[in-house]
């Protein structure tokens, strides 16, 4: 799609799903020194990239079946053998884990994990993320890859799950709130905190 093609689009929420995942792209290029590769000048400060692309996947998430169709789509790109390409796609699916964590989507979350036949892919996922070891972040410097960032994520998507009625969501529910206590995930939350402080609402309430 080119920025005439772009600019054409009425749908507020079409939109936002296409310049969230162009963001995305942006900020994961960012992330991985994509300008330095090209001799373009560095910015001092990209934070506010991966601002603009919440704020684009919040818009998203007003539309709960649209929220939750793209968290899963980004999240489920598919693993790439070429390694540059899946370090690009691993920060592309830290937009998918946001949208899924967002409370605007969260009763559709749990219907999905309660109701679908696909939900065991999305609970295997989520479940393997919350199991990563992430002892070895010890400053925000050893940020500079998704690791830290996509685990602690999963465990504050599956720390909105309490409102679950099967065991599905309610296991990853019980296995968040168990691993929210782990000191590997204590001084990653500590670490995260600055820049993301939505998650005390769940991590501080539960």
């Amino acid at each position: 799609m080119d920025l005439k093609e772009l600019t054409k689009i009425t749908d507020p929420i079409l939109k936002s799903q296409v310049l969230s995942v162009l963001y995305t792209r942006i900020s994961s290029g960012l992330e991985l020194g994509e300008l330095q590769k090209n001799d373009l000048p560095k910015p001092d400060d990209f934070a506010d990239t991966w601002e603009w692309t919440n704020e684009y996947l919040e818009d998203v998430a007003t539309n709960q079946k649209e929220g939750i169709k793209l968290g899963l789509a980004l999240i489920g790109i598919p693993h790439s053998a070429d390694k540059l390409q899946e370090q690009t796609n691993q920060w592309m699916k830290t937009s998918g884990l946001m949208l899924l964590g967002f409370d605007q989507i969260k009763g559709e979350l749990i219907g999905f994990l309660e109701n679908d036949p696909d939900s065991k892919k999305l609970s295997t996922l989520l479940k393997g993320l919350m199991d990563i070891d992430i002892s070895d972040l010890t400053n925000s410097g050893d940020f500079i890859n998704p690791k830290g960032y996509s685990t602690v994520q999963a465990v504050f998507i599956c720390l909105g799950l309490k409102d679950g009625k099967n065991i599905a969501s309610q296991n990853l529910y019980e296995s968040a709130l168990k691993r929210a206590s782990d000191p590997d995930i204590k001084s990653a939350y500590g670490f995260l905190i600055p820049d993301c402080t939505y998650l005390k609402t769940r991590f501080e309430n539960d």
